[in-house]
This record gives C-alpha cells, sequence and structure tokens, in this order.
C-alpha cells in the first residue's frame, strides 16, 4: 500500500480548518497535482454525498481500502492497553 498522508489530524478537526483543506484540495486540482479523488460527507439531513473523479472500480476500491486501514488503525489505538493485556495474558 501507498504511503498515508492523512488531510485531517486528530486535533485539526475545526470547520475553519475544514474549509481550509478543501481549499487545499482545489489548489492542487487546478495545479494538476493529483490523478483522482473521492469524497463522502454525511448532510445534515442525514443523506449520505459520495464523489468520484477518475475512478474506476478498483480505483474506488483501492482508496477505499486506505480509508478502512485507517479506521482499523483507530480502533487498535483506541484500545491499545486492552489488547496489551490480552497479548501478555
Amino acid at each position: 500500500m501507498a504511503k498515508i498522508v492523512k488531510f485531517f489530524s486528530d486535533q485539526d478537526n475545526t470547520k475553519q480548518q475544514l474549509i481550509e483543506h478543501i481549499e487545499d484540495l482545489l489548489e492542487w486540482a487546478k495545479n494538476d497535482e493529483f490523478d483522482n479523488v473521492m469524497i463522502a460527507t454525511k448532510l445534515k439531513s442525514g443523506e449520505v454525498m459520495t464523489g468520484y473523479c477518475n475512478l474506476d472500480m478498483g480505483d474506488k476500491q483501492y482508496l477505499n481500502s486506505h480509508i478502512q486501514v485507517d479506521i482499523n488503525f483507530e480502533t487498535v489505538r483506541a484500545n491499545v492497553d486492552e489488547l496489551i493485556e490480552w497479548v501478555e495474558g
């Protein structure tokens, strides 16, 4: 798998920081600095919006797998003490 560069850090989660990150993404798009993009957001209405640019089914799965690995890593971090205790038995 490729190296993961986080769009957000754990502490980087204010609305203003989100806007700045989206503006960065737009600049990268204008400067042709990425090949494709996948986005998903939950709207206040409860609907989920997804969008893709220049991704076939395999590319979508590839990017999605990186998101899943990131979620798995967060799960391990959140439970690391319990996991260590379980391993040490």
